[in-house]
């Protein structure tokens, strides 16, 4: 998305990605108050990214930083997936097509766990919710 400026060239500078960004995540945020939804914003690492000398060089996917900074100041709800993985032992082949970057059938699953917990965890849905619809793993 917005963070792999080296792959392309972009219209904008990494900077001015982050706060268009951060302007949508409050948008959507203000939007979800104010119609009484929950809010969960999911940060996504670029899945090449996971990678042993990134997850020793970090506890945290750095382009994240100013969105976390945001979202714990605006008091929102958040997952951080690259800190979720990093907590799991999980590489880029545990989670990502190879030579793609996207999300594997295994990646995405882990990733469905991950936002069932902390959904819960976070009491964004109940505890009575229909568990058979939850990811096998969180049954």
């Amino acid at each position: 998305g917005l963070y792999r400026a080296e792959r392309w060239d972009p219209p904008h500078s990494r900077e001015d990605c982050t706060r268009i960004t951060i302007r949508i995540l409050d948008e959507m945020l203000r939007l979800s108050r104010e119609k009484g939804a929950a809010f969960l914003a999911v940060l996504a690492p670029d899945t090449g990214r996971l990678t042993e000398a990134d997850y020793a060089s970090s506890d945290m996917y750095p382009a994240f930083e100013p969105l976390r900074d945001s979202l714990e100041s605006a008091g929102a709800a958040y997952v951080d997936l690259f800190a979720e993985f990093k907590n799991r032992g999980l590489l880029q082949l545990d989670v990502s097509l190879p030579n793609d970057g996207h999300f594997s059938p295994a990646g995405h699953a882990i990733t469905a766990e991950i936002l069932f917990e902390t959904l819960l965890a976070k009491g964004l849905v109940g505890k009575r919710a229909d568990r058979s619809r939850a990811p096998a793993a969180a049954r």
